[in-house]
């Protein structure tokens, strides 16, 4: 089991760590009336957990989810039924 990597490391800038592939960055600040900058950061927050234009449902009935880049061996998607993509979505 991988270590949380805190602001200590020297590769992390402050207020960030990394879990086994997950990272996490809480050094964003804005003032209170900053109204713009909150609704970016919600933006960001609340942005899909795949980019519409990547899913196609096929006319069998499954659902395909490309890669933003090609894997090594040539994988530039997977095909899914809804359920397990239901299923991968909610673990998440």
């Amino acid at each position: 089991m991988a270590l949380w990597h805190c602001a200590t490391n020297p590769g992390n800038p402050p207020r960030c760590a990394s879990y086994e592939g997950y990272n996490l960055h809480a050094n964003v600040a804005f003032r209170a009336a900053d109204r713009r900058g909150l609704e970016r950061l919600c933006r960001y927050v609340l942005r899909p957990p795949l980019a519409v234009g990547r899913i196609e449902r096929r006319a069998d009935g499954t659902v395909r989810i490309g890669f933003k880049k090609a894997w090594s061996d040539g994988t530039s998607g997977i095909e899914l039924s809804p359920l397990e993509l239901a299923e991968k979505l909610a673990s998440t």
